[in-house]
């Protein structure tokens, strides 16, 4: 079993947190403005111009609150799935042998970069980000597609970058010649791609069933002992707490 350190990324879990929020909030207000129509206008006001006209305010203020409530809702679900894709991942990494150490949620404060989980084993070092996408999952010559449309996002050029600013970042700290390589990992079992093992502008896409395979299967020139694994962790452990910058070359 690996050994892993930290937990669930703090951004998802606050983010489904404020649309959780936001959406009780804007139905609290939707009963609001139903009790103000239904106990002042109905009740109190005689003239059938002003009903006329606070039926046409309610319902325009019912269909803009109801929009930004379902709105708020698929957000909650896509950062829950997050949370669940990361969950899945963590549990597939965690079964790597003990000589691999996993860090869940990895932020350099010099780059404002957020890593999902940062791998570190004797034969190398992966930046692994997660998607929780599901369905067929394709390559255009220049960006992702599901079901033939682009992604929301560059999650391509995104790895890419995470790998690049923690390469940058570690070596800059640790006084030795280190790459990172870059890992795309679609966690829902209903996403489907046919890209084997061969990286995509420098990024190897995979579902996270063929995760550890990949990594243990990992060959480079370049070797970590269990010394050099304990002191990167070391420094991405001071990173992780409070975004303290260790000293160049740190033991």
């Amino acid at each position: 079993m690996a050994k892993f350190i930290g937990g669930t990324s703090k951004y998802l879990i606050q983010q489904k947190f404020y649309y959780m929020l936001g959406g009780y909030l804007l139905m609290i207000c939707l009963v609001v403005a139903l009790l103000w129509y239904w106990v002042f206008i109905l009740h109190f006001v005689h003239n059938i111009w002003v009903i006329l006209t606070a039926t046409i305010v309610f319902l325009i203020v019912y269909k803009v609150i109801t929009y930004f409530v379902n709105d708020g809702m698929k957000h909650e679900f896509a950062f829950g799935y997050g949370i669940t894709g990361e969950a899945k991942v963590a549990e597939e990494l965690n079964r790597l042998p003990a000589s691999y150490t996993v860090i869940q949620d990895v932020k350099l404060s010099d780059t404002k970069t957020n890593i999902d989980f940062v791998v570190l084993g004797p034969n190398g070092i992966w930046a692994v980000e997660v998607k929780s996408h599901k369905g067929n999952i394709t390559y255009d010559g220049s960006r992702l597609l599901r079901y033939g449309r682009p992604l929301e996002k560059n999650f391509i050029g995104q790895s890419r970058l995470e790998a690049t600013a923690l390469t940058d970042y570690l070596q800059s700290h640790i006084d030795r010649h280190i790459y990172v390589d870059s890992l795309l990992v679609f966690s829902s079992p209903k996403a489907t791609m046919r890209f084997g093992e061969h990286p995509i502008q420098d990024v190897v896409i995979i579902g996270a069933s063929w995760l550890n395979r990949h990594i243990l299967e990992h060959q480079s020139q370049i070797k970590f002992t269990p010394q050099d694994i304990d002191q990167i962790a070391r420094v991405l452990q001071l990173e992780k707490i409070d975004g303290s910058k260790p000293a160049m070359g740190v033991k």
